[in-house]
């Protein structure tokens, strides 16, 4: 019995030691499967793109760097483009991968979306993509960038989905696709495509540090391209939808006063005269919880881009507290869209505007004033913070000692006056302070929308 036992056990261990490696065997080849099939993906995906993205050059001159990037997006020649590549222009050369040049038959670039078309007479049914959805996308999905950097033909780089909706740093848009796929100058224009080698975004720029190689690229989702495209096709300009409303976020401390249990609100900054908003009885101050569009809950941060491309009619619901209710008072208001006939280009740019009187420095757009010591040693100190503002969301208080500022150390007024005039509103700046002798850091930010 004890023998058999015995040889049980020894078997056990041989099958074991047979049918582990065979186990781990058997997990690597499905591991090389998994790799080749997504080798072969990428592979697909970039001869499909390197087929349908052109280089875009101006006419007065082919040097290098006058040229950008764009995609061929139907066989009958209609290019999606930056408009920072055609701005000014009135006609421009585009060459193929196969190495036919075309001349523009027609341009068309809306600024606002960084959004332009080129239309081209093809000789021939041209290769082109399809269109995918920007807003599938998933976070660490792969993705390629395909354009043609410093004029060196097409290239194509490979990275994954950072981050979406994202503020571009320095800019006023708010819906951008970061990735980690290289992007140099002459890419502008050029496809961000997922391994289906479907068209999910347009290339527009790279952010990074003066002086250092490493950066972040952005692209403007396919979804406000397509939207873009097809206006510029149809009109030649792109005609935008609003309910009259300005606003601007409200900081947890004002949500706390009024007993509301939120992290994040927008305060109405003003309503436009005669606008669907006024009609429907929106206030200046009432605060805005939620919205609702075509059966969705929106995020607050897309809403500049939603409501602009919403039909005729279509009613956006708002739901919102106003000033004097209990905190649990909340009406609804369902507001319908119309066009914006004067609709005007905001400034790509929004920075703080610090105004300096003597030696104290107000920032009304944060909601705080700085004043500097220089009898014994240089020393920036907040003297007052107003109440509801950015500032005060952020904790700092009269008396904190600023140190740094986006880096930078200050023994004067005008660095800092510098400084924060290039501090970007909408994406913000760290903020160092020395409190009690501790240091803290703070990220300073503030969205302004029309809607």
């Amino acid at each position: 019995m004890k023998i058999r036992h015995l040889n049980l056990c020894i078997l056990c261990v041989i099958l074991s030691c047979v049918i582990a490696p065979l186990s781990h065997a058997a997990e690597a080849e499905k591991l090389d499967a998994t790799s080749a099939h997504v080798f072969m993906s990428i592979q697909k995906a970039a001869e499909k793109a390197t087929s349908a993205v052109v280089e875009v050059m101006h006419d007065e001159s082919f040097f290098p760097s006058s040229n950008g990037s764009g995609v061929i997006i139907s066989a009958d020649g209609w290019i999606l483009t930056n408009a920072h590549v055609l701005k000014g222009k009135e006609r421009v050369y585009v060459e193929t991968e196969e190495g036919i040049l075309y001349e523009s038959k027609s341009i068309h670039y809306d600024s606002v979306s960084d959004i332009g078309v080129i239309k081209i007479d093809a000789k021939k049914p041209l290769p082109f993509l399809d269109f995918g959805s920007s807003d599938d996308l998933k976070l660490g999905e792969s993705v390629l960038s395909v354009g043609s950097p410093f004029s060196l033909g097409t290239s194509v780089s490979y990275g994954i989905v950072s981050a979406k909706y994202r503020a571009h740093p320095g800019a006023h848009r708010r819906d951008m696709i970061q990735t980690d796929a290289l992007i140099n100058p002459g890419n502008s224009g050029g496809a961000l495509v997922n391994l289906k080698g479907e068209l999910v975004g347009i290339t527009t720029s790279r952010y990074a540090k003066r002086d250092t190689p490493q950066g972040i690229g952005f692209s403007i989702p396919s979804s406000v391209a397509r939207w873009v495209y097809e206006q510029l096709k149809e009109k030649g300009k792109v005609e935008r939808k609003h309910v009259g409303l300005e606003i601007t976020n409200v900081n947890v401390s004002e949500l706390k006063r009024r007993n509301l249990p939120l992290k994040f609100a927008f305060r109405v900054t003003q309503v436009k005269k005669g606008s669907p908003a006024e009609k429907a009885g929106i206030k200046q101050n009432d605060l805005i919880l939620e919205t609702c569009i075509e059966g969705k809950t929106e995020l607050f941060p897309d809403l500049e881009e939603r409501i602009p491309r919403l039909p005729d009619g279509e009613k956006v619901i708002f739901k919102i507290h106003r000033a004097g209710t209990p905190g649990d008072t909340v009406q609804t208001f369902e507001v319908p869209v119309e066009t914006n006939h004067d609709f005007q280009e905001r400034p790509e740019h929004e920075h703080l505007q610090p105004v300096l009187e003597g030696q104290n420095l107000m920032i009304s757009d944060i909601g705080m004033t700085l004043k500097i010591d220089t009898e014994s040693k240089p020393q920036v100190t907040i003297t007052e913070v107003i109440p509801g503002s950015v500032a005060d969301d952020c904790e700092l208080k009269p008396g904190m000692n600023i140190i740094l500022w986006g880096g930078m150390e200050f023994k004067n007024l005008e660095p800092l006056v510098g400084a924060i005039s290039t501090t970007c509103i909408t994406c913000g700046k760290i903020l160092v302070i020395s409190e009690n002798g501790h240091i803290k850091s703070f990220l300073l930010r503030k969205y302004n929308m029309n809607i």
